[in-house]
């Protein structure tokens, strides 16, 4: 330590870190007998020691004590300065390290550290920062090293770190022998048989269209919870395939436990599902299937004007024992940061269909949706021949390897890998065959049309909404309406619709997503509440 850095009987802390790993559970405690020992000879006072234990230096989240420390200082904690066993135990990451070292030093405090050397003078922050550089280089030289030594593993060996997933155990495997002599182990995943009488049938169901939870029934509670099956289906080593980190794919890992056809079925039945229980894209939080069930005209199609978060639908009893509805906004009940504002569901369901009404009865609609449809048909049509070419491109690739495959068997005589690569060309081709089959199909019908006068119609049909039923009502809006955001005001709404050019064919409202395909148009919409009859309802 320089001699003019801290003067026998001044006060300082210390701060003390490692990452928990096995081999290090006394290094908090042997660096705090070097500090001390460290005061000692110095003669320094030290006033308190800040331990965060089991904490990566590559990261300040949750390094509590580091917090409080830094936060202590700022107040003014009447020290000299701040020890540390080394900079790697500040921060393994340069420029946190850098931040922490130099706010110390603003605030008026030394700093230093026991085992790193440095010189005096303005070339120590040089020095430091060559330092700071050393440690970050050497995690990142430590991860490539671990890295490559499990692909290493899992390429010659066959065998993976870690716990085996549902179905499979872990098996010892000699690969070596350790500089001792003794052995060295590792584990491959193997087929537990106890378990495939489980698992075919799980995945069968779900590709029947079973719900998560009749599975978890039927299996006997296959998975501990329901979320764990969203991994499961997802889990490529139950077609015998084995992914391992970001590239690495292993064909043929081990036998497949179920058939290829039925775990693509499950993957299109997952994908679907998850497009739906995306809330944060607002096409897709309407298909949830909450909102698609909801009694509610308006849920799947409002949200809030002050967070944008969707708005949920509430039914109150009033005191003449009549029904209202209110909406409210969903992030101010989840998460309790928006302001909690009752929308009355009579007065918005009214303004969004008055105020709809009006611009499809305005003359603009029908011209601007026309047109809007007609580039959208032109487009169309050139996707469909664009996706046939290259369809067309990849079948005469995926044909010209089986000719090559089929030549390669003959030749070889026996060969699984062959054979394996043939089967798996072939489903390839079939997929290939299936797509441009239905792409010729779509050709061949063609794109819907609508022409003014069915615009026209559709406009029209609107204006019947009110007369028909909730759900069919739900179903129009939605052809119409891409969506609501509203916001009050004391007793004032007002927001902002944006209707769909063209709209939705009202012929195929089961057929397809509402508004597929169509662009957006807003439409203004400003409506005072009626007075509310129930104070009780209010939240």
């Amino acid at each position: 330590m320089p001699d003019h850095l801290f003067r026998p009987g001044e006060r300082v802390v210390g701060y003390l870190r490692d990452s928990g790993h096995e081999k290090q559970e006394l290094s908090v405690a042997q660096q705090e007998r070097a500090m001390l020992q460290f005061c000692a000879e110095h003669g320094l006072v030290l006033e308190r020691i800040y331990t965060d234990a089991a904490r990566q230096g590559s990261r300040d989240e949750n390094r509590e004590c580091l917090a409080e420390m830094m936060n202590d200082l700022r107040h003014g904690l009447a020290v000299a300065g701040v020890l540390v066993w080394s900079n790697a135990r500040l921060a393994r990451n340069s420029v946190h390290a850098q931040f922490y070292r130099a706010e110390i030093r603003k605030m008026g405090y030394r700093y230093h550290s026991l085992i790193d050397r440095t010189v005096d003078g303005p070339e120590a922050i040089i020095f430091e920062a060559l330092i700071d550089y050393k440690n970050e280089r050497y995690l990142v030289d430590m991860s490539l090293e671990v890295r490559r030594g499990l692909r290493e593993l899992v390429q010659l060996h066959g065998c993976v770190p870690g716990a085996a997933p549902t179905g499979f155990v872990r098996v010892p495997v000699e690969i070596g022998l350790h500089r001792d002599g003794q052995p060295r182990r590792a584990h491959r995943w193997e087929i537990d048989p106890a378990l495939v009488d489980r698992i075919r049938p799980a995945v069968e169901m779900r590709a029947a269209g079973a719900s998560l939870a009749e599975i978890h029934r039927a299996t006997g509670h296959l998975l501990g919870s329901l979320n764990s099956y969203r991994t499961f289906f997802s889990n490529k080593i139950y077609i015998g395939i084995l992914e391992f980190g970001d590239d690495l794919v292993v064909e043929n890992y081990c036998p497949p436990i179920v058939p290829i056809d039925t775990w693509q079925r499950v993957q299109e039945i997952q994908g679907q599902f998850a497009r739906r229980k995306n809330m944060t894209d607002p096409d897709k939080a309407a298909l949830h299937p909450r909102r698609v069930g909801s009694k509610y005209l308006l849920t799947g199609l409002a949200t809030c004007g002050r967070c944008g978060s969707p708005l949920f639908g509430r039914s109150h009893i009033q005191r003449s024992g009549a029904v209202s509805v209110s909406y409210y906004c969903s992030r101010a009940y989840n998460k309790r940061d928006c302001t909690k504002t009752r929308i009355p569901g009579a007065t918005l369901q009214d303004a969004v269909i008055d105020a709809v009404s009006k611009r499809l009865a305005e003359p603009d609609y029908i011209a601007v949706a026309g047109a809007e449809l007609d580039k959208m048909t032109a487009g169309q049509s050139a996707a469909l021949k664009r996706e046939m070419r290259a369809k067309n491109k990849q079948l005469g690739e995926i044909r010209r390897q089986i000719t090559n495959t089929v030549n390669a068997i003959a030749r070889a005589r026996e060969s699984r890998a062959l054979t394996a690569k043939l089967a798996d060309l072939e489903l390839r081709e079939l997929e290939l065959i299936n797509d441009l089959t239905d792409l010729e199909r779509q050709a061949a019908d063609g794109v819907r049309h609508l022409g003014p006068v069915e615009l026209a119609a559709m406009a029209a049909m609107f204006g019947q909404i009110t007369a028909a039923d909730p759900a069919l009502q739900r179903s129009i809006l939605h052809q119409f309406v891409q969506g609501v955001t509203v916001e009050r005001d004391g007793r004032r709404l007002f927001g902002t619709i944006t209707i769909y050019y063209p709209p939705g064919d009202m012929g195929e409202l089961n057929a397809k997503s509402p508004g597929e395909n169509s662009r957006g148009n807003a439409v203004r919409m400003t409506r005072r509440p009626r007075r509310d009859s129930n104070p009780r309802s209010r939240p």
